[in-house]
């Protein structure tokens, strides 16, 4: 990724000098003073990531054209991959659970408890997938029938199931606070739970696999246990009687932060992330107990956007997430907000901190969807495809395909993109500049795009218009670099700077917001002249 030196830096008496703005490689800082960001932050990334310059993110249609309830928000959405050859796509939306036969969906079970969020589990020894939502008997379904879960002992009312070793393990509704599990490999026969007793927390909310590979778990996975007062690793070796010392063990971690999020739990190569209760993203990195908060770059203090800070209390357990293309997208409710309206997402790829030791890169919000689940592709003849299903009970029960490359709006709905950089100093902060000229680098860009130039303190704000589009503008003696992009060079557009363009500290806010055209920012560059003025004098 090209990073960018400051170019003959405006100082007390010099004429004019260029400038540039960096690409943001750390992504979006809402939580430091916007004075004290570095060249590599910015304000805003709405609808786009950093792939070297800015990119527009891939857009959404329906993945299908049926509902699988009419006017429902999806309860649960699942991929299950029920042989190496063969799979099916479940939903879960007002009272039915349904599967895609084609271009429609056919009934798996009717009367479920309505408006239940539901996690749908596959147990692949069994060739099954398992249903929970907290307040129904639990079912099962093999990809014909489906059937209740039964046996001594069972699970009366699950939380969730999740695979480990031999066994599948349960959280009941009824016993919330316990960790059960099945005999080996079998459905219809438990463990008794009053015999387990495995309580590390008065109430267990989910549970996922913790292991350094999301395919072959090995002897060393761990499931990551999200409760009320913190969160704890259990692990075992034998789990069938006697339950003695050594057959597992149930270990908290070091941070006593808890989860209500179930669906915010997610594997990544980093390590397992979550959403806690104290509204920061952590992250569990292999072999350690000490969780890692890397969300507080987009907990708004010094912002007009909002970002964790703002999700309403009892609107948290609907966070859901996903790892996909390299990043952990989260998705969650804003201010005020029923449904998960907006997006933030980790750059897993490029994980690190910046100077003020906040993790990222992240970028957002995202906006435009509001996604009550993700559901990932990623079996055999799959391609990474991503789908989510639709929150908002008002626009349907729709599933949706997201993330697909060439696609540049959400459903006919335009995305709209807007970047703002840090406030660029352009020398010494404490004179006044006048801003002559200004140029932007693009790629593969159409459609109406639109600049401001934005003071710190607020009292200078001037719309910009391109002079030429897909015109090569040469100026100064600074040089754009050798970045080509794609083996294609970019294209340089002036920009129109009306008179008097005097500023201080200069931020650049970019918008483009036509649906159906890409965008591609690569750099921006302008000409200053420091007039000898202090902005105090």
């Amino acid at each position: 990724m090209p990073v960018f030196a400051l170019e003959n830096a405006v100082e007390e008496g010099d004429v004019e000098r260029i400038f540039k703005y960096p690409v943001p490689a750390d992504g979006v800082n809402l939580n430091s003073n916007i004075i004290e960001l570095s060249e590599k932050e910015c304000l805003r990334s709405q609808n786009c990531v950093v792939r070297n310059g800015w990119v527009k993110r891939g857009g959404s249609a329906k993945y299908v054209a049926a509902e699988v309830v009419a006017d429902k928000a999806i309860l649960g959405l699942h991929k299950f991959y029920y042989n190496p050859n063969a799979s099916k796509l479940i939903a879960v939306c007002d009272t039915i659970a349904k599967y895609l036969d084609g271009s429609s969906w056919s009934n798996i079970k009717t009367g479920l408890t309505t408006a239940k969020n539901t996690l749908i589990t596959t147990w692949g020894p069994l060739q099954k997938v398992y249903f929970a939502n907290g307040y129904d008997a639990p079912h099962k379904w093999d990809g014909s029938s489906s059937t209740a879960v039964s046996g001594t002992d069972y699970p009366s009312k699950a939380i969730q199931f999740l695979p480990y070793r031999d066994r599948l393990l349960h959280i009941d509704a009824n016993k919330p606070g316990y960790l059960g599990w099945s005999k080996s490999y079998t459905d219809t026969s438990w463990e008794s739970i009053s015999n387990i007793g495995v309580r590390p927390d008065s109430q267990l909310y989910g549970m996922m696999l913790h292991s350094n590979s999301n395919v072959n778990v090995g002897e060393q996975a761990k499931v990551l246990l999200a409760g009320a007062d913190g969160m704890h690793l259990f692990s075992g070796e034998l789990l069938g009687p006697p339950f003695v010392v050594g057959n597992y063990r149930v270990d908290p971690l070091a941070i006593r932060v808890g989860c209500n999020a179930p669906r915010s739990m997610i594997w990544t190569p980093a390590g397992s992330l979550w959403l806690g209760l104290d509204r920061e993203i952590y992250l569990l990195p292999f072999n350690t107990n000490v969780p890692v908060p890397v969300g507080t770059a987009i907990r708004s203090l010094h912002h007009t956007l909002t970002g964790l800070e703002s999700i309403p209390k009892a609107q948290m357990e609907k966070a859901c997430a996903v790892y996909h293309d390299g990043f952990y997208k989260i998705a969650f409710a804003g201010s005020g907000q029923t449904v998960n309206n907006l997006q933030f997402w980790l750059d897993i790829t490029r994980l690190h901190q910046n100077k003020d030791k906040l993790w990222g890169p992240w970028y957002g919000p995202m906006t435009g969807m509001t996604t009550a689940m993700f559901a990932p592709f990623a079996g055999p003849g799959d391609a990474e495809e991503l789908l989510y299903g639709e929150h908002n009970d008002s626009v349907g029960g729709f599933v949706y395909q997201t993330a697909q490359s060439g696609v540049y709006q959400d459903s006919d709905t335009n995305i709209d993109v807007i970047i703002q950089t840090y406030y660029h100093p352009c020398g010494d902060p404490a004179f006044m500049k006048n801003v002559e000229r200004f140029e932007a680098e693009l790629l593969n860009t159409t459609g109406d795009v639109t600049m401001e130039l934005h003071d710190i303190d607020g009292i200078h704000k001037h719309n910009l218009s391109f002079i030429e589009a897909n015109t090569m503008v040469k100026w100064g003696e600074s040089s754009w670099g050798d970045f080509y992009w794609q083996g294609s060079k970019p294209t340089r557009r002036e920009i129109q700077v009306p008179p008097p363009a005097r500023m201080r500290r200069i931020s650049v806010v970019t918008k483009q917001c036509i649906g159906t055209d890409k965008f591609e920012l690569y750099s921006f560059k302008g000409k200053v002249h420091a007039d000898n003025v202090s902005f105090d004098t």
